[in-house]
């Protein structure tokens, strides 16, 4: 019976032994190694998904159209994981690294028109392809059309800017599908072609406080028609 719990004590003085040698030693700071590296991260991809990724897609585009911040506006931000080091914009003969790379993609409205601008890791550009003689010249439009959803919030937008008042304050009356058959949208627009391909589109009215207001949409941009200044 005494060698039985001598046996005992031995095992449990072994198991006691094992358990203190797995704990690491105080002030060695392996405890907090890796959620320190993991906070690290976290830390950066929460600054770049804030406001200071919209000034950056804002800064971008002043600088390519050469226009002041003020007068353009991000209308969509979202994460992307560019497939290569272009960005989601190889130019032609260019060589490109195959790794992938977490971004995000921005739409900015200045004057009616849409641009695409591409960002990672701190830097950025207006995306416009130029299509080698071999691919069909119809890829790019197909890229960059906007979803009806996306023309509605673009005109509810506009609208409010111009009222000065939040988007909330602007409400959809309805939207119809159009054709249209001429680049100015069936209104009278300063230096529009007047006569092109057909194009599909929308026409949106807008209200606010009663009031009606008529919006023509392509697939790329939204144009109030007649113009909110002669209303």
């Amino acid at each position: 019976m005494q060698k039985i719990f001598a046996c005992c004590l031995a095992a449990a003085g072994v198991m006691n032994a094992g358990c203190a040698g797995a704990q690491p030693p105080a002030g060695t700071g392996e405890d907090r190694a890796v959620p320190e590296e993991r906070n690290g991260r976290q830390a950066v991809t929460d600054t770049q998904a804030g406001p200071e990724l919209e000034t950056l897609a804002l800064r971008i585009a002043s600088e390519h159209l050469s226009v002041p911040m003020n007068d353009l506006e991000v209308m969509q931000v979202e994460p992307v994981d560019w497939r290569d080091s272009s960005l989601g914009c190889p130019q032609p003969g260019m060589n490109y690294m195959q790794v992938i790379t977490p971004g995000h993609s921005a739409l900015v409205r200045h004057a009616g028109k849409i641009y695409r601008v591409h960002m990672a890791n701190g830097r950025g550009f207006i995306c416009e392809r130029r299509l080698e003689k071999d691919v069909a010249p119809k890829l790019p439009l197909r890229e960059l059309t906007l979803s009806q959803a996306q023309l509605e919030a673009l005109a509810r937008a506009d609208l409010a800017r111009r009222l000065g008042v939040r988007n909330e304050a602007i409400s959809i009356r309805q939207t119809q599908p159009v054709v249209w058959q001429d680049a100015g949208l069936g209104c009278s627009v300063p230096d529009a072609p007047a006569a092109g391909a057909a194009s599909k589109g929308y026409v949106i009215t807008l209200a606010h406080k009663g009031r009606a207001y008529e919006y023509r949409a392509d697939l790329r941009r939204v144009i109030p028609c007649p113009p909110i200044e002669s209303r």
